[in-house]
């Protein structure tokens, strides 16, 4: 700690020795720069600034002077603007042509009336004409090159190491006159929760990753099931140090719940490491990660798919091996939610545009899946076997995926009920739902269905005592049996029996009408039968 604020005061130092610095340029215009150039000042320091005789320079090959100012006060912690004609709201306008980089190092100088200090920005590389950084040696870092319409913008407003590599970034939103937005990379870290009292207290550690203090507000969030239950105001964190933070879940049963812990930094560089999951309660199986749809057989032109779900937050290494033995790998982050591996993810997006750019991760390879079948293994980095699922040929059409389901505890795979065809990043499709208003004991549902698209037929039946004995069974109208959903079983009083469409042999019965008998004995010997047509196409 000792070091980093040593640091942090060096720095301080340095901004108010400078006192006003360059703080945005603007060289490069889209189409012709004439008239469009700027460069905004900045006093960093606590007392106004005569700025003059104080001097812009650029730089080609060496510094040429641009403009001298004259007599112009700039008070503490105000910016000014010296432009171009066709720029509005400017200080002062002249004549810049600031050089635009691109084959060698370009530069931007501001020199004090006094020529005690100067502020020095060089873009480009490589400096092949030697020029000097605000050392007088010759400059060996460089703030990048942007693309036309872009400025280059201090991370800090008036934060000077005199490091242009450190100190610059390209901006897509230049903000002439105005403070630059805080680039200054936070990330969360270290996240864990456990219960104390009547609650939970959850503990996390944000870090400032950047070489520069922050003082732009941020708000640390916590979520309790998608619900903000706390919010943190952060203010300044050290250059390359952290904070640790707690606050209390409201957490009291033992149900699963998640815990979303979320920075609320729009200037962040980098948002990937602005969030973090927590689980508390149970998960699915030991390791928490299941295969959960499949895309084996996309639409021309498209790529194949797979998508897990993590209920957990372990994440870790883990992959993929087909049948035959193919085989990738991948890496699953430390949260709760979907994951869908493909090998690129702007094409997925294309496609299923209602994917969450978060859930997909892009593989450096793949292992074909095959359309007649196939078996699909998914293993942890120890080599243990952590979930599987096999299809036939024929399992879904063309640009269909096949979907995890559950049925009385039972693992089924089905065809995506989706408009889409598939539901990567989210949850997957629903059958139709037996409605709560059944009138008689035993009714029929979801006829007609389109067995091939993964729609199915469902006999509810609904009883005020168990069904000792039951027999359903699918009959084709010529007077075939096809399919025995029930054989002398014994059932609880109320129900289902599904009927995929599939004939006894597993493969998909031709379109048309069909007949289901149903027969049953309750505990207490009363008979129940009955016989319903449903269709299949």
């Amino acid at each position: 700690m000792k070091l980093h604020l040593a640091l942090l005061f060096s720095l301080c130092i340095s901004i108010l020795g400078a006192q006003v610095v360059i703080n945005e340029l603007y060289y490069d215009h889209p189409g012709v720069d004439t008239g469009n150039e700027w460069i905004e000042l900045y006093n960093a320091g606590v007392h106004d600034v005569n700025l003059e005789g104080a001097r812009i320079l650029k730089a080609g090959s060496s510094f040429v002077q641009v403009f001298e100012f004259p007599r112009f006060i700039l008070r503490a912690g105000r910016y000014l603007l010296l432009a171009e004609s066709k720029v509005d709201n400017a200080h002062f306008y002249a004549t810049l042509a600031f050089q635009n980089g691109g084959g060698a190092t370009d530069g931007v100088r501001f020199v004090s009336a006094d020529e005690s200090y100067k502020d020095t920005v060089l873009y480009d590389t490589p400096n092949s004409n030697e020029l000097p950084d605000d050392t007088g040696n010759v400059a060996t870092s460089f703030a990048s090159r942007g693309p036309a319409g872009t400025s280059l913008a201090r991370i800090v407003n008036g934060f000077d190491t005199d490091d242009c590599a450190i100190d610059w970034v390209v901006e897509t939103n230049p903000t002439p006159a105005n403070p630059n937005p805080h680039r200054i990379d936070f990330a969360l870290d270290h996240a864990k929760i456990w219960p104390e009292a009547d609650s939970w207290l959850c503990e996390v550690w944000v870090k400032n990753l950047s070489p520069a203090p922050s003082s732009c507000e941020v708000k640390l969030q916590f979520y309790l099931d998608e619900v903000n239950v706390e919010d943190i105001s952060l203010g300044n964190i050290p250059a390359s140090d952290s904070l640790l933070l707690q606050a209390w879940i409201p957490i009291a049963d033992e149900e699963e719940h998640q815990i979303r812990i979320l920075l609320d930094h729009p200037s962040d560089p980098d948002q990937s490491n602005n969030q973090l999951y927590l689980n508390v309660g149970g998960s699915v199986g030991e390791s928490g990660i299941v295969l959960n749809e499949i895309m084996y057989r996309p639409a021309v032109g498209e790529q194949e798919w797979i998508e897990l779900w993590q209920s957990g937050s372990s994440g870790g290494s883990y992959y993929i091996q087909d049948r035959s033995g193919g085989s990738f790998d991948f890496e699953i982050p430390g949260r709760r939610g979907y994951f869908v591996l493909c090998t690129s993810a702007e094409r997925l997006q294309a496609r299923y545009p209602e994917c969450d750019a978060n859930s997909i991760i892009e593989v450096k390879r793949w292992t074909a899946l095959n359309n007649d079948g196939d078996d699909i293994y998914l293993f942890d980095a120890d080599e243990e076997l952590i979930d599987s699922m096999s299809y036939a040929s024929g399992a879904t059409q063309a640009d269909q995926s096949l979907e995890r389901y559950e049925r009385e505890g039972e693992v089924l795979w089905r065809a995506s009920l989706d408009e889409s065809g598939a539901t990567p990043g989210r949850e997957n499709s629903k059958p139709h739902q037996v409605p709560d208003t059944q009138k008689r004991a035993v009714e029929v549902f979801g006829s007609p269905a389109k067995v091939r698209a993964g729609e199915y037929i469902s006999v509810s039946f609904k009883f005020n005592e168990p069904q000792s004995k039951v027999s359903c069974k699918v009959w084709s109208r010529a007077g075939q049996l096809v399919r025995v959903l029930a054989a002398n079983s014994s059932t609880e009083a109320t129900g289902e029996l599904i009927w995929d469409g599939r004939d006894s042999q597993g493969k998909y019965v031709g379109r048309g009408l069909y007949f289901i008998s149903w027969h049953s004995v309750s505990s207490s010997g009363k008979q129940h039968e009955r016989q319903f047509s449903v269709a299949v196409y």
